[in-house]
């Protein structure tokens, strides 16, 4: 109908939680987009990724990766998990 109008309230129950981080650091895989990491013994670990907003050069992931873990920031698409990761100071190269 012409001039009509709705009022919509969504009630949200709990606040989602997200992580942003790099758009090539995602591999989309047959089993679904994942994210690299890095261990304490320096080796990669897989982990299944849930990816929201996409803001272009980067990507929001909402659950599968938390703040405490060391993401790789461009992974070619052969890694496997258990695979050894040489860490590389960005900071020593910098003066």
């Amino acid at each position: 109908m012409p001039g009509a109008y709705a009022t919509v309230r969504f009630h949200i129950t709990q606040p989602v939680s997200s992580l942003t981080v790099p758009s090539g650091s995602v591999l989309y895989q047959a089993s679904g987009p994942q994210v690299a990491t890095v261990t304490s013994q320096n080796t990669i670990l897989l982990k299944k990724v849930t990816v929201g907003r996409d803001f272009g050069d980067s990507v929001e992931v909402t659950s599968g990766i938390s703040a405490n873990d060391a993401v790789v920031s461009s992974p070619p698409d052969y890694l496997i998990d258990g695979m050894r990761a040489d860490i590389q100071n960005a900071a020593a190269g910098q003066n």
